[in-house]
């Protein structure tokens, strides 16, 4: 279905995916916030808020706070931090064990303007401790206020589990982007992610919108480009003009802790993801 398009004869309901924005940063205000989400795994959701991270930073200017809620800790583990030897992760934010300054919380990484709120496993006990606390939709939200005059950009890499975490990412969010892999099997799940916004943004956070549905993975297949023409023809200018491809570059990159724009600056997928960056922010 068309995004605006009235569904089984309800008039002109709102679409969730209907609202789309550029991203533009003005100076003195805090960080935009954008979740990187989709209940599909293995779209590209990890290594797009990495790549993205380091590309946004590549000015030397902006400043980038990833943060990792996924309890697999993909993202931690993929900049070079053992998620069993830090001394705080997004886990001690989560249930206000004690209280956190930006130091013991906020690590850097080997990007100059990227820094990480790192994930654990503990993560997937959140669910269950937090079960009977108030207003827990929000506490991700509550949580990086303080951080967030400190930064250009928050990037959250989500779980691609429903649940609390998922939850609290996209009610922080100002921005919602979802990657999309061009198979049948991403593509069959994007409409009930597209539910979940709605809920989001009817129930918990009005304002959170749309930065744009991204291409990736994307094969030399006639498969993957029947899909590819699919996305195109329902969500037009929503999609991003930039398609990430399929890349052995990039999954050399994300075992080793250095930027892509260091070990593969020539490459396709830093090229994309430097575009999709210019693209983002309405640079290009």
């Amino acid at each position: 279905m068309v995004p605006g398009e009235a569904q089984g004869g309800q008039g002109n309901r709102r679409h969730p995916l209907c609202e789309f924005s550029i991203i533009r940063y003005n100076e003195g205000v805090p960080a935009k916030i954008i979740a990187i989400a989709n209940h599909k795994g293995g779209v590209g959701k990890t290594t797009s808020a990495r790549f993205l991270a380091e590309a946004l930073a590549a000015d030397g200017v902006t400043t980038v706070l990833l943060c990792d809620v996924d309890p697999h800790a993909s993202l931690t583990k993929a900049l070079g931090f053992n998620p069993k030897e830090l001394k705080a992760t997004l886990y001690d934010l989560f249930t206000g064990s004690r209280e956190l300054s930006a130091d013991e919380l906020i690590l850097p990484t080997n990007t100059r303007g990227v820094s990480l709120i790192p994930a654990s496993p503990q993560l997937a006990e959140v669910e269950t401790q937090l079960a009977s606390k108030l207003n827990r939709e929000r506490i991700l939200a509550r949580g990086l206020k303080p951080f967030l005059d400190s930064f250009t950009y928050v990037l959250l890499d989500c779980p691609p589990a429903l649940g609390l975490l998922n939850t609290n990412a996209l009610s922080a969010a100002h921005h919602v982007l979802i990657p999309v892999s061009t198979d049948i099997m991403a593509l069959n799940v994007l409409p009930g992610f597209e539910e979940t916004v709605h809920e989001i943004q009817r129930e918990i956070n009005p304002e959170l919108v749309l930065a744009g549905i991204l291409a990736t993975k994307h094969e030399k297949t006639e498969h993957a480009r029947h899909m590819l023409e699919a996305l195109r023809a329902t969500y037009k200018e929503k999609l991003f003009q930039t398609i990430i491809p399929a890349s052995v570059n990039a999954k050399n990159t994300m075992a080793t802790p250095e930027s892509i724009f260091e070990n593969g600056s020539g490459s396709s997928v830093a090229e994309a993801y430097r575009a999709l960056a210019h693209e983002l922010t309405d640079h290009a």
